[in-house]
């Protein structure tokens, strides 16, 4: 299947799997933590954890039974990422009179209590509590995270609380989206951001706040879906009232979609920026084999958008404004597009189920090359969002057990939250995506090298061509076909894993000063999280073989 050029339709997320994997280099073994497995048609972040529910006010009584650890670690487990951290009650440092629950990491660790508790889905919860920190300090230089309440199945924490500082309450709102079961409670250090020191917590709370807030709403169900009420008679009347705003991207390596649109005074076409940084010798092209000649090109702040300014004619698509006051969660949407880049336009209808300050989330199912399709509210006919991208989990987030079946979210970009516009110069985007996409294969191909490895501690030789790395590690191969010393064996795997460290940042160092379009510093953000996470495994490697 060819897809555009920079932003795939769907990639390997840099993360190779939600899984603690171990890796044998020369004999030594090291472990490393990995995020969720994420297929996506752009590295944009999902919607965000739940804002703060609307009442602001508790339903119902603590749901931790033994939230001030009266009864010891009755319900608490403990979770020592590295292996290195401790939990334990401190009988003397006492909060209110009562025990406290003591963690500390005197090496670097991420050190996770939980306690589980079966609540209910699309609610939203405040969890709460009391920490005092002692030297607590990241591992990483300047790392911001800490000591913190956290909830493991979508990432929320408190705010971190470092260094040394006397007991202070924290708290952080979240919703359950369409899980019922929540597992929080205390962590010294976040999810794959080891700290140092020591944290005492107490009194801690989950309370439930009520129904989840509209900026995180209930996910309707993909195994027992609303069934839809419009009938796709409606959605074929669009695509044929439209067929002129319907627009395919063609590029040598690729397809997209896209469609015509009144934007304020102006009409435009209308596409994801990611389909546009990949379109370098692209025809646009209507329905009825029109070709569109495009004018001014701008790209979106905030947002994977991308316009080009159309002379004014025949009857655009429009775009609603307002999209939170004049759409809601459940009605049923229609995406137009131009499914697996074959040049057909497909009717796929759905309802939306998530709406966030940039973002709406639907359940139509669209697929790769529907990158850039209008999302069409049926009740007004307005198209509210363009198609960007999926995410696809495969493991929980929290026990790193594969789930049963798949969690698959489609989300689209709102046009009616779009504030800043940048000009685009076609030379210097181009230039730009293609940094990009540069960095986004070596990410790849270290991702790869790590899963490479941890089959069984042995690397495939011939399997890493990146030409950035390839060298090194033919070399590294080279000198461990040979009748090494253990010490030898050992300076040779450092020497190796040293480079590739360096080589983690050293691109998206480079890039920085060069990118001046938001939605690529957006997606060197992006990298840049994900090459950090992939140079603190090798930076623990290292250190195991000192």
């Amino acid at each position: 299947m060819k897809t555009p050029s920079f932003h795939r339709t769907l990639r390997l997320s840099a993360l190779a799997a939600s899984l603690l994997l171990s890796f044998a280099i020369g004999g030594a073994l090291f472990s490393a933590l990995g995020a969720e497995t994420l297929l996506a048609a752009s590295p944009v972040p999902p919607l965000p954890p739940a804002a703060a529910p609307n009442t602001g006010e508790a339903k119902d009584q603590n749901l931790i039974t033994n939230g001030n650890f009266e009864k010891g670690t009755d319900g608490w487990d403990v979770v020592a990422f590295g292996k290195k951290g401790k939990m334990a009650i401190d009988p003397m440092e006492l909060y209110e009179g009562k025990p406290t629950l003591r963690i500390e990491n005197a090496e670097g660790d991420h050190t996770f209590v939980k306690f589980t508790i079966q609540g209910k889905p699309h609610t939203s919860y405040r969890l709460s509590g009391m920490v005092k920190t002692k030297d607590v300090q990241s591992v990483k230089e300047g790392g911001k995270t800490g000591a913190v309440l956290m909830v493991a199945q979508t990432l929320t924490t408190t705010a971190p609380v470092q260094r040394t500082t006397p007991w202070k309450r924290v708290s952080v709102d979240f919703s359950t989206g369409d899980k019922a079961e929540i597992r929080a409670g205390p962590s010294l250090g976040t999810y794959a951001s080891p700290v140092t020191g020591t944290a005492w917590f107490a009194d801690i709370s989950l309370v439930e706040m009520g129904d989840a807030a509209v900026s995180a709403p209930p996910k309707i169900s993909a195994a027992t879906p609303r069934p839809l009420t419009t009938s796709p008679s409606v959605a074929a009347d669009i695509v044929k009232n439209n067929r002129s705003n319907l627009v395919f991207v063609t590029t040598p390596d690729g397809a997209g979609s896209g469609f015509i649109a009144k934007f304020g005074a102006g009409t435009f076409l209308v596409t994801n920026a990611h389909v546009a940084a990949g379109a370098k010798g692209a025809m646009f092209k209507t329905l009825d084999g029109t070709q569109v000649q495009g004018g001014t090109a701008a790209v979106a702040v905030g947002h994977d958008v991308f316009t080009m300014a159309l002379k004014p004619g025949g009857t655009p698509f429009e775009i609603m404004i307002g999209v939170d006051q004049s759409a809601s969660i459940g009605d049923e949407v229609v995406v137009l597009g131009n499914a697996e880049g074959a040049g057909v336009i497909n009717t796929i209808q759905g309802r939306i189920v998530g709406l966030g300050p940039n973002l709406v989330e639907v359940d139509a199912p669209f697929q790769p090359g529907n990158s850039g399709s209008p999302i069409i509210h049926l009740k007004s006919g307005k198209v509210i969002g363009v198609a960007t991208y999926l995410t696809i989990r495969k493991y929980d987030s929290a026990t790193k057990v594969a789930v049963k079946e798949p969690i698959v979210r489609r989300f689209g970009y709102r046009l009616d939250s779009i504030k800043t516009w940048q000009p685009v110069n076609w030379q210097g985007f181009y230039a730009q995506a293609t940094e990009m996409e540069s960095i986004e294969k070596l990410t790849e191909d270290l991702v790869a090298f790590l899963d490479d490895l941890g089959k069984d501690g042995r690397v495939t030789r011939g399997a890493h061509p990146n030409p950035v790395i390839k060298t090194r590690i033919d070399q590294w191969l080279e000198a461990k076909s040979k009748r090494l010393s253990p010490r030898d064996s050992a300076t040779a795997d450092q020497s190796l894993l040293s480079f590739l460290k360096i080589i983690c940042q050293s691109d998206i160092t480079a890039a920085q000063p060069r990118l001046t379009y938001n939605y690529f510093q957006r997606a060197l953000s992006d990298q840049q999280r994900e090459r950090t996470e992939i140079s603190g495994y090798f930076s623990q490697a290292i250190e195991n073989l000192r």
